[in-house]
């Protein structure tokens, strides 16, 4: 079961590590869905119940986020509702000390996923990444600390192609 979920969390990692280099707020957190549902199972897998049960959340809110420019996604209440569901479903699935980690990692995501400026987004990803990287060594998702180390680079990366001026 630990080597079918870290190749499960690899998928994960692969799909993380490309959604940064999207150039665009709807395709960046199209990717991030897609790459929580495997994180989902892959944290169910090992056992880090406060790792599944936060990315099966982040699942419903990168679909609310991605659809931000339509009316029934654009009130703020869903900003206010998905920081209330992370903290309150966070605490439930307490373990230990380490599960405050995901739980912030959420809600600068949340934060990340509500701004439309790319810039923005990538910024408040890379504030997220150490708060999971710790959970990760912890919980031996080594796929999830590998892409917590690529989403990082890949950030970066993005930051240079796109956010800062050329000379």
């Amino acid at each position: 079961m630990f080597y079918l979920a870290q190749a499960i969390g690899v998928i994960a990692l692969l799909i993380a590590i490309l959604s940064f280099q999207k150039n665009t707020q709807k395709k960046i957190v199209s990717m991030q869905m897609i790459s929580s549902v495997f994180f989902t199972v892959h944290f169910y897998l090992l056992g880090a119940l406060s790792g599944a049960v936060l990315n099966f959340i982040g699942i419903f809110r990168a679909m609310v986020f991605r659809n931000k420019g339509q009316a029934w996604a654009s009130s703020k209440i869903w900003l206010v509702v998905f920081c209330g569901l992370f903290i309150g479903v966070g605490i439930w699935s307490w373990a230990a000390w380490y599960s405050a980690l995901p739980i912030l990692g959420m809600l600068f995501t949340t934060a990340a996923f509500w701004v439309e400026n790319p810039k923005i987004v990538r910024v408040l990803s890379a504030c997220s990444s150490p708060c999971w990287l710790i959970y990760n060594l912890i919980t031996r998702s080594y796929p999830g600390v590998l892409t917590e180390l690529f989403v990082l680079s890949s950030i970066l990366v993005a930051a240079f192609r796109y956010d800062f001026k050329k000379f």
